[in-house]
């Protein structure tokens, strides 16, 4: 549905959530100048888990436990796979966490269940990753 309130009650939350999100998270990245385990630079807080943890939360807040559960249990794998690969401490994953979550807290507001939803698998170059998609209301 692209009606107004679909975009009003979906889209403009997660685009909320997403934008502070990043914003937050890439101000950090620019003002801490933390190295990562690998060496490189801009390692505080964790951009993927951030933004896995914001669309998490939203799940959970917007659907409920059905949707929020999974969603938390694959953003608690990408915050592993950050620390595992070398990409990140433990104190970035969790702080990345705490920023996606907090942004989709506050702008996401509950509805009744998800009626519809896809999981959509992709390969890249150096991984995978799994997309939701679902309509607007």
């Amino acid at each position: 549905d692209t009606s107004v309130t679909g975009v009003q009650t979906c889209a403009l939350p997660i685009s909320k959530s997403f934008v502070t999100t990043v914003a937050i998270t890439e101000g950090l990245k620019y003002s801490v100048h933390e190295t990562r385990p690998n060496g490189s630079s801009r390692s505080f807080p964790s951009g993927h888990t951030s933004v896995a943890f914001q669309s998490a939360t939203f799940l959970q807040e917007r659907y409920g436990s059905e949707w929020g559960i999974p969603a938390y249990a694959l953003a608690s794998l990408v915050a592993d796979s950050r620390v595992h690969e070398k990409e990140h401490y433990w104190k970035d994953v969790v702080a990345g966490g705490l920023i996606g979550f907090g942004a989709s807290h506050y702008f996401t507001t509950h509805v009744a269940g998800l009626k519809q939803a896809w999981i959509v698998p992709s390969v890249a170059h150096h991984g995978m990753s799994l997309s939701l998609w679902a309509p607007l209301d």
